[in-house]
């Protein structure tokens, strides 16, 4: 099926966000992707289907930083109605009180209909409350937020890295519809390090984190490696 993507680019350069010493590109422009796809019979599918699919991304200033929302609609359509579907909302706000320090929030939710399998909400360890180990929250249903805040220690150590200290919360999870919502805590504080002059700006991240127990999980310390942020633009997950 075809598609088509709309894009206003509106360009604020910043520094300090995603890693260290370089300038780094966000668009607070407006993007539209809108696209339909077929599922004809003809092709082996059970009945005729259509599926359309939206995506939008928007972004502005706001005092002291900037921040952008971002929603994704899409579902498979028959005879027989809604075959199966999914919707996803997110929320991003980035401050920068002053230099060095910066302080970031992420908010989403995401709903699913009749997902194919391995397609479901996949969060703990990478994505999502990272005091969690891998898959500790899987579901057609999903919430997640997190808040860090990290304090440059030095931009550009020898011309070749930068470090910096920071703290953090997670809260979120994912479940399926008709048991009950299984969500998880954890907060910590880490390193951040990132290559000054790498074309990659994201900074490595270790971290240690107190994990809240749940029924998934005992509560307890955890030291986990990563890059970049415990979450991903929703664009980037559906494409």
């Amino acid at each position: 099926g075809p598609y088509l993507v709309w894009n206003r680019a509106n360009f604020l350069v910043t520094r300090g966000v995603s890693g260290f010493a370089r300038e780094e590109d966000v668009d607070l422009g407006v993007t539209v992707r809108a696209g339909v796809n077929f599922a004809p019979r003809a092709f082996g599918y059970e009945r005729d289907g259509i599926a359309p699919l939206v995506l939008a991304r928007a972004g502005a200033k706001i005092p002291g930083g900037f921040g952008y929302l971002e929603g994704l609609a899409g579902g498979m359509y028959s005879s027989a109605g809604l075959d199966s579907g999914v919707v996803e909302l997110a929320a991003t706000g980035v401050v920068k009180p002053t230099r060095g320090h910066v302080g970031i929030v992420h908010v989403e939710a995401g709903w699913i209909e009749n997902p194919l399998p391995g397609s479901e909400f996949d969060l703990g360890l990478g994505t999502g409350p990272r005091a969690f180990r891998s898959h500790a929250f899987t579901g057609d249903r999903t919430v997640f937020a997190t808040a860090e805040y990290r304090v440059t220690v030095v931009d550009d150590f020898l011309g070749l890295v930068g470090l910096g200290i920071a703290g953090f919360v997670d809260h979120g999870g994912a479940w399926f519809a008709g048991t009950p919502r299984r969500l998880g805590w954890d907060a910590g504080l880490g390193l951040r390090l990132g290559a000054s002059r790498a074309s990659d700006t994201e900074a490595l991240r270790f971290d240690l984190a107190r994990r809240f127990g749940n029924d998934a999980q005992d509560a307890g310390w955890v030291v986990t490696v990563g890059k970049g942020f415990v979450f991903s633009p929703v664009g980037k997950r559906a494409l």
